[in-house]
């Protein structure tokens, strides 16, 4: 399925340093192999965890920390709301803005269309309990058209319910 995303002026007043152009997003097929190495990495970080379902208290950032920059870590509120608990600064380079903080949901995506496609995307994931990746364009602050993919993955709590998605991106 591929949406087009325009990334409007950032949540926070300033203008965008990027723009996204398209995304196109994927469900998580085994044995899969990214272009990026950040993305590769947390998938296999996610996959080595399939036999007793990833917990969000085995995600520890500092694990991750090399690519932490491109982190960004969502906790699930309802099926269509969610917190943007951390988003890494190549994140917010490739994005434009800056959602840390900040809260999702269908209201706020009222102003930015961005995050009408963002809470869609999450609710596949919440759907269908597996990990997603996506890849695209953008134009970067300096004007330039580059490719970035991401992958978003869904972490459990105690009780078993998808608690928060994590997930990294890079320009490739």
């Amino acid at each position: 399925m591929k949406h087009d995303r325009i990334i409007r002026d950032g949540v926070d007043g300033r203008k965008n340093l990027s723009q996204l152009i398209s995304v196109t997003e994927y469900q998580v097929i085994p044995d899969i192999r990214f272009n990026s190495k950040k993305v590769e990495s947390l998938y296999d970080w996610w996959h080595s965890h399939q036999t007793d379902t990833p917990r969000k208290s085995s995600f520890d950032i500092v694990d991750h920390i090399k690519d932490a920059e491109g982190y960004f870590l969502y906790s699930v509120i309802a099926d269509d709301e969610f917190y943007v608990r951390v988003l890494g600064e190549k994140a917010i380079d490739l994005l434009g803005n800056r959602y840390t903080n900040v809260r999702i949901n269908r209201e706020a995506a009222k102003v930015d269309a961005h995050l009408d496609a963002l809470i869609t995307y999450l609710q596949k994931i919440l759907k269908n309990k597996t990990a997603f990746w996506c890849e695209g364009e953008f134009i970067d602050q300096y004007g330039r058209k580059r490719r970035f993919q991401s992958i978003d993955c869904p972490l459990w709590d105690n009780a078993n319910n998808i608690s928060h998605i994590v997930g990294v991106m890079e320009a490739i």
